[in-house]
């Protein structure tokens, strides 16, 4: 199993949300980059839509 299939789904959301910039505003490139995450896998994609802190 890869390392990060072992990471529970509430630490991969507090990377994702440190990805964010501070103030919370998504450029556009921002906003495509980010959205780039949820491809990666399913773990990510379902992290990325349930994770309420980062929308």
């Amino acid at each position: 199993i890869a390392p990060l299939r072992r990471l529970p789904p509430e630490l991969i959301a507090e990377i994702f949300k440190a990805c964010l910039p501070e103030d919370g505003i998504l450029d556009q490139a921002a906003r495509s980059q980010f959205m780039q995450l949820r491809c990666v896998s399913r773990l990510w994609r379902v992290v990325a839509f349930s994770a309420t802190s980062l929308w």
